[in-house]
């Protein structure tokens, strides 16, 4: 299964960065969580931590549990 946050990581990107209906910057949580609003989806903890991997952003240690690491 391909992720779905690294295949649209521009719009995730700019939602964090204040391109959003509020105009305001977001961490990369909330970002995702407007996301996945956006476009009816539901929480997917093991793809949010696989995000935050290919970003190089720092992994919580539940985040490295779901990865395996």
């Amino acid at each position: 299964m391909k992720n779905i946050y690294i295949q649209n990581h521009a719009e995730i990107k700019a939602i964090c960065a204040g391109k959003n209906d509020e105009k305001r910057k977001y961490d990369v949580n909330v970002g995702l969580d407007i996301y996945d609003s956006k476009h009816g989806l539901k929480r997917n903890d093991k793809a949010r931590a696989e995000y935050k991997q290919f970003c190089g952003l720092p992994l919580s240690v539940r985040d490295k549990d779901l990865l395996g690491l």
